[in-house]
């Protein structure tokens, strides 16, 4: 682990000295990303699955607007993913 990040300083050292005049530093240490509170996510996604649910009529009003057909989805095909997602 150390020669892993011994040998990430000195690559990025070495590309920071070598780049163009007016291009930016390249980070080191990226940041990571916040943390979700699960609770608050669950919360959020019941609630975009209910209106999605109760409005679902809208996509179809901005296909039918533009001149498209929206592709439905059989019921049989998207069981199979799951399945096969819950599998993997």
């Amino acid at each position: 682990m150390d020669s892993t990040l011994n040998r990430n300083a000195v690559l990025n050292a070495i590309n920071n000295s070598m780049r163009k005049k007016g291009k930016r530093f390249i980070k080191l240490w990226k940041s990571k990303g916040k943390t979700v509170d699960k609770e608050q996510y669950k919360l959020q996604k019941a609630d975009i699955l209910r209106a999605t649910k109760k409005e679902s009529n809208w996509i179809d009003k901005i296909y039918k607007a533009n001149g498209f057909k929206r592709k439905q989805k059989n019921k049989q095909e998207t069981s199979k993913k799951s399945s096969e997602r819950k599998r993997n």
